[in-house]
């Protein structure tokens, strides 16, 4: 006789998308609101001119803390060796208004990519999401129609960020955002590229960056 109540499934290869808190200072705040903005082609939102913002005296304790979140990400969750260098190659910062978002994209030309959210306004609604790859497909090639969206056939996972909330993920991950909702503020997200520097691999196959 066949029991079909005993089995257990496996979450295989899994991508790992790290999710923290941080404060975030009022000197912060007022920095990034008073960068310089300019809209995107898209009519989607605005972007600061400036794509080095974390280089920037003001922000230098936000960077140091953003940078103890990306070590705790590689090195204690990943376990990535220790004398590897993971640093932050360039970062901007996206304004929207009621009814703005970032269009589903992801990163070219880094390792890691991050967001820390600046500032969410309170009735503010608009999620995070992350899209699967291509190649995540539950049936291979079949698309089939599926009764209850779970863990093992969702093709997007959502995000409801805070003020604070920090997102740590792979470059090749595509992502973005649904409408901004809030009438009353502003949200301010920062977003930043990560690289890696040092001696990579073992003796036979060892890469030097």
């Amino acid at each position: 006789m066949v029991n079909l109540d005993n089995y257990e499934m496996m979450p295989v290869f899994p991508s790992a998308v790290y999710t923290s808190k941080t404060d975030i200072t009022e000197d912060s705040y007022e920095y990034i609101k008073s960068l310089e903005y300019y809209s995107m082609e898209n009519n989607s939102g605005k972007l600061s001119y400036n794509t080095s913002v974390l280089n920037e005296e003001k922000l230098k304790t936000l960077k140091n803390t953003i940078k103890k979140h990306i070590d705790t990400y590689v090195h204690e969750v990943l376990q990535v060796q220790d004398d590897l260098d993971f640093y932050i190659t360039c970062s901007w910062v996206t304004l929207h208004e009621y009814g703005d978002f970032s269009p589903s994209h992801l990163h070219s030309n880094s390792i890691l990519s991050g967001t820390l959210y600046i500032n969410i306004p309170k009735d503010d609604e608009s999620l995070f999401q992350l899209q699967a790859p291509d190649s995540h497909k539950m049936l291979g090639f079949v698309n089939a129609e599926v009764k209850e969206h779970n863990f093992w056939n969702s093709t997007t996972c959502a995000v409801q960020p805070q003020t604070g909330t920090i997102l740590l993920f792979p470059s090749t991950l595509t992502h973005g955002t649904t409408p901004m909702t809030s009438t009353t503020e502003n949200r301010y997200c920062l977003a930043f590229n990560i690289f890696v520097k040092g001696n990579i691999g073992s003796n036979i196959n060892r890469l030097e960056l």
